[in-house]
């Protein structure tokens, strides 16, 4: 059996019904401030949904370290906060047999602890993102909401088959992540929704998440790859980071994998499957090469562990 199919606190999983956008907490108004006028402090997913349909221009925020990034540098202006800091449950995890249910809240820092154990190509890539205190505070669903082709948490989580949880101020569905994350920035998150929780439907087998950036921490990623290898239940995954529009599965790579083709066949597909482009960090050619030597070392690696 899968874990429970929804947050204690997502609209299925309560009697009651959700409050009033006005009353999900308090406004704190901050005047003179000229950022921010006013915050609302839900306790539930779907207070915060109900409050996003009352107040559609506001920001929600949870850890906010990018959205405070354009805050800071005054390339952005907010005038309503609706934070998630004081939702319940938001950082719930349960592991039912080889499937996870994880809650949006979830921080880096968290997926570093214990957690991290059944998911370890997850930590993996959770160990790369910023310093100590960015991975206190950044979120899992903070990561898809933010919908960055670069976001280091989105190829892992596509090795885990992962759906997102969605919620509304009176309603909730789950959508499978490739069908999440539509383009740079964007997402299928409608008007009045907010992402509750992840689940992740299988995390058996060897699993490795590998990153290139300009320098070993702290950096933002030129490519990466997560793969994940279940020879005996002929389970194989390769998702690439930083490298296309959205994260994105290298399928026939996942059947070389399978099949025990030669490792540098393997990187060559999972190289064809990208669409980098040309930017600031490293040309598309260069991105194609780096993620063909990821994609022949993840393969060994990953082969290595499976019969290990």
């Amino acid at each position: 059996m899968p874990p429970t199919s929804a947050l204690p606190n997502s609209p299925r999983s309560t009697s009651s019904q959700s409050k009033d956008a006005s009353t999900c907490g308090r406004i704190r108004a901050r005047p003179g401030s000229g950022v921010v006028s006013g915050a609302l402090f839900p306790s539930t997913y779907s207070e915060a949904a109900a409050a996003l349909e009352a107040h559609p221009s506001a920001v929600v925020v949870a850890g906010g370290t990018d959205v405070m990034v354009a805050v800071n540098d005054g390339s952005r202006q907010v005038d309503r906060w609706i934070s998630l800091r004081r939702v319940q449950h938001a950082d719930h995890f349960e592991v039912d047999g080889d499937s996870v249910l994880v809650g949006a809240g979830t921080t880096f820092e968290q997926i570093l602890g214990p957690r991290g154990a059944a998911l370890p190509a997850l930590a993996e890539a959770a160990r790369t993102v910023g310093g100590p205190q960015i991975r206190a505070a950044a979120t899992l669903g903070g990561n898809l909401a933010t919908a960055s082709p670069a976001g280091d948490s989105l190829p892992a989580l596509a090795c885990y088959d992962t759906e997102i949880q969605i919620v509304g101020a009176t309603h909730d569905r789950w959508v499978p992540l490739t069908d999440f994350l539509i383009g740079p920035g964007q997402t299928l998150l409608g008007p009045g929704e907010v992402i509750a929780a992840l689940r992740l439907s299988s995390t058996s087998g060897a699993q490795h998440f590998a990153k290139l950036g300009t320098r070993n921490a702290m950096v933002i990623s030129v490519c990466s790859l997560a793969g994940r290898l279940d020879a005996d239940a002929g389970i194989a995954r390769l998702a690439i980071g930083s490298a296309s529009a959205t994260v994105r599965r290298a399928v026939d790579a996942e059947t070389l994998l399978l099949d025990g083709a030669p490792p540098d066949d393997v990187g060559a597909a999972v190289a064809e499957a990208s669409s980098p482009i040309d930017d600031h960090r490293a040309s598309a050619a260069y991105r194609r090469h780096a993620l063909a030597v990821l994609g022949s070392r993840i393969t060994r690696w990953l082969r290595n562990s499976d019969h290990g």
